[in-house]
């Protein structure tokens, strides 16, 4: 059975790809950095910013309390560093540490996790190393290909409570893991990577690619909803309106492949709860 082929089946059954692709996407990066940073205890963030050569492969561990980044202990080069990254995600971005009412927020929301989404919980703690809080931004929380581990959170994660800001953290993973396909291949025609179509979560025009993040995050973030009690009727619509929003030539035979298998894991739970309903 090919690697599409399995992430496909485990998504089926609602699970997460992170152990099964996570290992072939680290030591792809580590081999184009070097194998010296084999380390395995290097998180994930580090090795991507070198990588991608937003930081010097002689990068050292950046300075955390458990997940959280710590900029007051934060060399030169690496402020530099997450300075640019930052950049790179919001032009007026600045980084920062996350204040303790804030971490404490975070750990609340991690706990709800846990409480209702053991597996869930499981990955994140396996494969997110990294919180970073970013001023001057107008989202809540952001993910980056080149930062593969690290969630950012931008101050309107105040706006949220525990709760939903545990719906903030899914949502990211989602992202992140939505990354990992490529390591297998293309979800996007590349003749159809520009094209602008109206993505009905943001409600503004975004290619295919942005279209899939948005299905894809909403799809874990619905998922978990249900797990939680949460409402997610709002945001399962939602899923079925991006769908309806990719065109024939848009994406490739393994893009069509899992926005048929995310459509038809929903269709499945929704018809589950009818019954549950009824019964």
């Amino acid at each position: 059975m090919s690697l599409k082929d399995k992430t496909l089946i485990l998504i089926e059954k609602g699970d997460w790809i992170f152990d099964l692709i996570g290992p072939l996407f680290k030591g792809g990066l580590t081999k184009r950095i070097g194998n010296e940073i084999c380390n395995r205890q290097f998180p994930m963030m580090e090795i991507t910013l070198q990588s991608y050569g937003v930081a010097p492969h002689a990068f050292k561990a950046l300075p955390r309390s458990g997940r959280f980044l710590n900029m007051e202990e934060a060399t030169l080069d690496q402020r530099d560093a997450l300075l640019r990254l930052s950049k790179s995600i919001f032009p007026q971005a600045a980084p920062v540490s996350l204040s303790p009412w804030r971490k404490e927020q975070v750990q609340n929301a991690e706990g709800f996790i846990e409480q209702y989404a053991t597996q869930t919980r499981q990955h994140l703690e396996k494969w997110i190393s990294s919180y970073l809080l970013i001023n001057n931004v107008s989202f809540r929380s952001a993910s980056s290909p080149h930062a593969f581990g690290c969630i950012f959170f931008g101050e309107n994660m105040d706006r949220l409570d525990y709760k939903h800001l545990a719906v903030s953290i899914v949502h990211e993973m989602a992202h992140q893991e939505l990354f990992l396909f490529n390591v297998l291949d293309r979800l996007v025609q590349e003749n159809a990577d520009f094209s602008l179509v109206h993505a009905p979560f943001q409600g503004i025009v975004r290619p295919p690619i942005g279209r899939l993040h948005s299905l894809y995050a909403l799809f874990r973030m619905v998922e978990f909803e249900k797990q939680s009690g949460l409402p997610h009727e709002r945001h399962q619509q939602l899923i079925f309106d991006t769908i309806d929003s990719f065109q024939d030539f848009e994406l490739t035979n393994f893009g069509r492949r899992l926005v048929q298998t995310i459509k038809a894991r929903t269709e499945v739970e929704q018809n589950h709860r009818r019954v549950v309903c009824l019964g």
